[in-house]
């Protein structure tokens, strides 16, 4: 893995990507950070945790990162030989994971110069500040994860960017989108009904097993049927709630107020590793089919 992460993250540097990547990043957070000298704002929390720098850093710079990740490997017929040799593809994937990773941290880290550099004038709010860095690179993580998982479907360098912008679109628009779901009670069961028949799919896709699917999708309506004889209020807004706990973005909130919220770093881990088992497993499915 090590020598796999190596070979990667010179590569970034041995192509025009590598500098593309860090020269657009500090561009983005140059700019801001001018703006807020402007306004004679020492919160350099409000550059990190900006809407701005979210949406061009994050959900535009990092499918520069991502798309070639395995799409690359696919396109140029070397994943023949990959998944052909003895390679441990675990490692593989990882190694390409942690390099994409790398330089997005060396970069992010980089820009630390700038409240540095403001700290050195007068006082800053550190918490603030460290918090927000923190959040930034969490979220910025699970989106290479993401974007890892959109590149190991792909075998276009091209088709992988265009789905990765667009998947990352519909994150960054879905707070606005999660507010128009409807509210009422009845379309809140429904939908809790088909969470249920979703689960119970999976399992029996997974198992095989007829009875033991029954028997879960049993269990799933009598939870739904008892949860509103006992506290209907419970389906008031939950669509609204479901999608909103799962949001990427309503996370990073807590971390701009300096606040490390131990279960939102453990949700945004918990992305990452998702989506770098879910591409070890596409390339394990290729490797024997």
């Amino acid at each position: 893995m090590i020598a796999i992460l190596g070979k990667e993250f010179k590569h970034y540097f041995k192509s025009p990507i590598g500098y593309v990547f860090m020269g657009f990043v500090f561009v983005v957070f140059g700019i801001l950070f001018t703006v807020n000298l402007f306004y004679q704002n020492s919160d350099y929390s409000q550059v990190v945790g900006s809407q701005l720098t979210i949406m061009f850093v994050l959900f535009f710079g990092t499918p520069l990162i991502t798309m070639k990740l395995l799409a690359e490997e696919k396109n140029k017929k070397t994943d023949q030989l990959i998944i052909t040799s003895p390679i441990n593809i675990t490692d593989f994937i990882l190694g390409k994971y942690l390099a994409a990773s790398g330089l997005f941290l060396l970069t992010i880290i980089l820009t630390m110069i700038q409240p540095l550099i403001l700290s050195i004038f007068g006082e800053i709010p550190i918490p603030k500040i460290i918090g927000s860095y923190i959040g930034f690179m969490l979220l910025g993580c699970s989106l290479i994860a993401m974007g890892l998982f959109i590149s190991a479907l792909s075998s276009s360098q091209m088709i992988a960017a265009v789905v990765t912008y667009i998947v990352f679109l519909a994150i960054l628009f879905s707070d606005t989108i999660i507010l128009t779901l409807p509210k009422d009670r009845l379309s809140s069961i429904l939908f809790a009904s088909l969470l249920v028949i979703i689960i119970t799919l999976l399992v029996y896709f997974i198992v095989k097993n007829i009875v033991i699917t029954i028997t879960i999708t049993a269990i799933g309506i009598a939870i739904i049927v008892m949860i509103y004889i006992v506290n209907p209020i419970f389906y008031d807004d939950f669509m609204i709630n479901f999608f909103g706990y799962f949001s990427l973005l309503a996370r990073f909130k807590t971390f701009t107020m300096g606040i490390l919220d131990l279960g939102s770093i453990i949700y945004y881990i918990s992305i990452s590793i998702m989506f770098v088992f879910l591409s070890v497993q596409v390339i394990e499915k290729r490797r024997w089919s």
